[in-house]
């Protein structure tokens, strides 16, 4: 990826949340990358060398309720597993999509 193109993500993701961290950006993108089949905390704990406190924070804050329980962005859901009621699933919402298309679209 040329650098241009990661500064025109980065831009993209901040219209959304003008406080956005790198770490909530990997989030998303992580996400996004394994598309409709979902992951799990424990693979993105393990992906994106995060701790699981961060990775918690972070994917709270990308669902419609945020940590704090502020408005969220919305970006992506996190679901029982329903083969293992202990799991959750994180896939990406229907907004979420959208900016994942918008990210593939870049040059």
């Amino acid at each position: 990826m040329k650098l241009s193109a990661l500064s025109k993500a980065l831009a993209l993701f901040r219209e959304l949340d003008p406080d956005a961290s790198v770490q909530k950006l990997q989030v998303f993108l992580a996400v996004a990358e394994v598309g409709s089949a979902g992951t799990t905390h424990q693979a993105l704990i393990e992906e994106l060398d995060m701790s699981k406190s961060h990775v918690s924070k972070t994917v709270a804050d990308l669902t419609m309720l945020a940590h704090d329980k502020e408005r969220g962005l919305d970006l992506i859901r996190s679901d029982v597993d329903p083969m293992n009621m202990r799991y959750r699933i994180i896939k990406l919402t229907s907004k979420g999509e959208r900016l994942a298309e918008k990210l593939r679209e870049i040059p």
